[in-house]
């Protein structure tokens, strides 16, 4: 919708404002670009942000999508019908869904009302 269009936009803005994610380098979305000739992830490129309630992922998405190897986005979900669709809609743009530790947006089904902050 226009509004998590939005929402994506100002985010990217502010977060560039501040200095973040940099000049991405070329390669495939979802894998570092942060990283140097060597192999090594440059710590200083790649920062982190997290979408609560991130619905179906369209704001989590897109703002990964603004800083492509440069960040690192966490998505929370508590509705189940949504976080399918999550998982889906990564799969399909990403080429993952979401759910290893080692992907660059990753996402849980939890309700941080009785969330007890363990994994």
């Amino acid at each position: 919708t226009v509004d998590d269009f939005i929402c994506a936009w100002v985010a990217a803005t502010e977060m560039r404002a501040r200095g973040f994610g940099g000049e991405p380098r070329s390669g495939a979305f979802g894998k570092f670009a942060a990283v140097d000739e060597h192999g090594k992830v440059d710590a200083k490129r790649v920062f982190r942000h997290a979408d609560i309630g991130c619905g179906c992922g369209s704001v989590l998405m897109t703002v990964a999508w603004a800083f492509p190897g440069s960040i690192l986005s966490q998505g929370v979900e508590a509705q189940s019908v949504s976080f399918d669709l999550l998982k889906r809609g990564l799969l399909w743009n990403l080429g993952f869904d979401g759910t290893s530790p080692k992907n660059t947006v990753r996402v849980e089904l939890q309700d941080l009302r009785s969330w007890d902050g363990g994994d």
